[in-house]
């Protein structure tokens, strides 16, 4: 009897897997096929097969710049982003500052309770002043701004796993701060930069 209970639960696991699967794999079966298809629907069907839509997307100048500027601030952003987090994060988790965690987790609060639609017109005000309005030094340093809080929050707790004795061996060695980030933590964290980044 427990056989056949065994292999119904199996049976009915794998059933649920199946169409879970299916869920989440029409998406991007639709993303693969809808560029191809000369006459897309929202419906995933085997394409009318043409290159002509890319070829509308090349010939538009718009659509290139967009593209270059959407890569060129996420690039900046996420290596701004990174580097901030992981200079605040080993300083949070290695010195000794009263009051640390105190501040570490009011940026986190305040990072979730304040939300993008409640800091958008400080923001905008603060962005407007400094006369950083269409540019793209505007809009990394507000992407980055915001991305920061989860960040630090995520990569110090990284940096915390990694064993004191790796920072006092390079000191012993001769080792700056700098080198100790760069060449022990920033390796043995990379796992944390890649969460991040």
């Amino acid at each position: 009897m427990r056989t056949v209970k065994n292999v119904v639960s199996r049976i009915g696991l794998y059933l649920f897997a199946a169409i879970a699967g299916l869920f989440f794999a029409v998406p991007l079966l639709w993303l693969v096929f809808a560029p191809f298809d000369a006459q897309p629907t929202l419906q995933v069907q085997i394409p009318d097969f043409t290159l002509d839509n890319f070829r509308g997307v090349f010939e538009n100048r718009f659509a290139l710049t967009s593209l270059w500027n959407s890569i060129f601030i996420a690039v900046v952003t996420t290596l701004i982003a990174v580097t901030a987090a992981a200079f605040a994060a080993y300083a949070l988790s290695r010195v000794r500052i009263p009051g640390r965690n105190l501040v570490l987790y009011s940026l986190m609060l305040f990072s979730a309770v304040v939300s993008g639609t409640a800091a958008m017109v400080p923001t905008f005000l603060l962005i407007f002043n400094l006369g950083l309005i269409n540019t793209h030094t505007g809009v990394i340093l507000v992407l980055a701004g915001g991305m920061l809080p989860t960040a630090l929050f995520i990569l110090k707790d990284f940096m915390d796993t990694v064993p004191r004795s790796y920072e006092e061996s390079a000191l012993v060695a001769g080792a700056s701060s700098f080198q100790i980030l760069r060449d022990i933590v920033v390796p043995v964290v990379r796992p944390g930069l890649a969460v991040i980044a």
